[in-house]
């Protein structure tokens, strides 16, 4: 262990263990009856931060990049089981102070759900319908130092599990937990403190940009086990740049999506024309900048869906990533109301 401890500070980590406690929430009517209890567990996360490479290290007052694990007990052991999460993630600070600070931590990666849907063995859990599913998390995370090594952690944390409705059912997962724990800091002689963001003046080189976004995903419609479908989506976005971190982002979009098909015929009795699979909407949201990476955050309105199916509003969070020049690639999960339509993979170009 003696041996092990060099190379951990060298290494500039920070170890975190938490316990969180929370619950399931029934965001449909249909999960009432399987939300039977809390749910509780623990996450460990292992972070180092930045070394002030890039100019968005110092805006962002040198934050943290690792990996957590998360274990959550769901509260009904028969039907929902246990989640696993692991997650790349990323600490934000707020502020930094000589003794405390808080942040923003951001995580997404891969969950792993111990019961999901079965037809023949469990066909009331209408949350979730595989085991593999994708995972992120926001974390607002409070730190306080008890001494040259040790600090406490103290956070409320939203975890989200869900497939993208690739397999049915997938209300999917929302859990929200309140979570303590301690963390060991090994760089605190070697850290970095930035208590302002330097002004960069970035957005005055790179202040609007026009990108045209072409989509593609798959998903499947009901009933469970049923085909799957085809969506393809194209979209005009025009981003205004307000600060060195942040855009505002408008924009207008085209949806083909080939499953409102075979929902019109099963909850409308309507025998679907071409012109009935498609929809347009007005979208409207905010974007941080990490030098070539973008987390985008996006709310939109149908402004043209005649069946409304799945009602006025769609949402989306996302992530954009350049490529090479004018390129860049984009995934992202589009929803409505916290139920998952379908994850998004694409392509898009700067204008």
């Amino acid at each position: 262990m003696m041996a092990i401890l060099p190379l951990f500070s060298r290494a500039q980590t920070n170890l975190s263990v938490a316990s969180n406690y929370g619950w399931v929430m029934p965001h449909r009517k249909e999960m009432h009856r399987i939300v039977q209890g809390h749910s509780y567990g623990f996450n460990i996360q292992v972070t180092k931060q930045v070394q002030d490479e890039k100019e968005w290290h110092k805006l962002y007052l040198m934050p943290e990049l690792g990996g957590n694990f998360s274990y959550l007990n769901l509260g009904n052991d028969a039907e929902l089981g246990s989640a696993y999460g692991f997650f790349i993630q990323m600490r934000l600070p707020f502020s930094v102070h000589q003794k405390w600070n808080h942040a923003l931590n951001l995580g997404s990666g891969v969950g792993y759900v111990s019961k999901a849907f079965d037809v023949e063995n469990n066909r009331f859990n209408t949350a979730i319908g595989s085991k593999i599913n994708a995972g992120i998390f926001f974390e607002y995370n409070y730190r306080r130092w008890l001494s040259d090594r040790l600090q406490l952690d103290l956070g409320f944390r939203m975890t989200h599990y869900s497939n993208g409705a690739y397999q049915i059912p997938n209300l999917g997962l929302n859990m929200p937990g309140l979570c303590i724990g301690l963390s060991y800091d090994a760089s605190k002689k070697d850290r970095r403190i930035v208590k302002t963001p330097p002004k960069y003046k970035l957005m005055e080189r790179k202040s609007n940009e026009t990108q045209i976004v072409i989509i593609g995903a798959v998903r499947e419609s009901f009933p469970a086990t049923g085909p799957k479908y085809g969506v393809f989506g194209l979209g005009i976005t025009e981003n205004l740049r307000f600060s060195d971190r942040s855009s505002f982002v408008t924009g207008f979009e085209f949806f083909y999506n080939a499953s409102l098909g075979k929902q019109l015929r099963e909850f409308k009795g309507i025998e679907p024309e071409a012109k009935d699979l498609n929809s347009f909407g007005l979208s409207a949201g905010y974007m941080m900048h990490f030098g070539d990476m973008i987390l985008l955050f996006q709310m939109g309105h149908y402004i043209a869906d005649e069946h409304k199916i799945n009602g006025p509003w769609f949402h989306r969070i996302g992530w954009r990533q350049k490529i090479h020049g004018h390129l860049m690639a984009t995934i992202n999960l589009k929803s409505h109301f916290a139920r998952a339509d379908y994850f998004e993979f694409g392509l898009g170009w700067n204008l």
